[in-house]
């Protein structure tokens, strides 16, 4: 399966939100349509930093696998409402949950629950941990960004609103 850059992705989300039929533009491009239509969704939900992060692995723990699948297999919860928001593929939420349906919840977790914690295993969580982290800082990051962008923008309208109320006019109801 071919990688696609950010930047294909970008364009190809930008050229279906503005009006080129999501089907045709798979057809023509050979980008699998769900594919497609998964960057589209995660564009408008998320926004470009999550859109620049998929394709990269990341590193699930197994309690977070069991999670997402314990959601789709005991609470019916789409796929895609899972995948997208949690930042996995949806080839590996199937494979995670086909390995459920094979061997249970503990095929996830492999032979770690029933042998003593070794050094390798520690070092494996906390690799985990410390990806976990920077999800989070990264996620923080993009949260104060946007959350700068909105005062900015609250600040021009308020500045507006004050410019057009000093030529006697009234500001627009938003």
């Amino acid at each position: 399966m071919k990688r696609h850059s950010f930047e294909e992705r970008l364009g190809l989300v930008k050229k279906v939100r503005s009006g080129y039929p999501i089907k045709r533009l798979a057809k023509e491009t050979g980008v699998a349509y769900l594919s497609l239509r998964d960057w589209v969704r995660v564009y408008e939900q998320f926004g470009t930093e999550r859109l620049r992060l998929m394709g990269r692995s990341n590193l699930v723990s197994s309690s977070e696998k069991e999670r997402m699948c314990r959601l789709y297999l005991e609470k019916g919860v789409p796929l895609q409402q899972i995948y997208i928001p949690n930042n996995v593929s949806r080839d590996a939420l199937r494979s995670w949950i086909r390995k459920v349906r094979e061997g249970g919840y503990d095929a996830l977790y492999g032979d770690c629950r029933y042998t003593n914690i070794s050094s390798d295993m520690l070092q494996s969580e906390n690799e985990i941990l410390r990806e976990e982290l920077k999800k989070a800082r990264h996620e923080n990051l993009v949260l104060r960004a946007e959350n700068a962008l909105l005062k900015k923008v609250k600040a021009l309208m308020e500045e507006e609103e004050s410019r057009l109320k000093s030529f006697g006019q009234e500001p627009s109801k938003h």
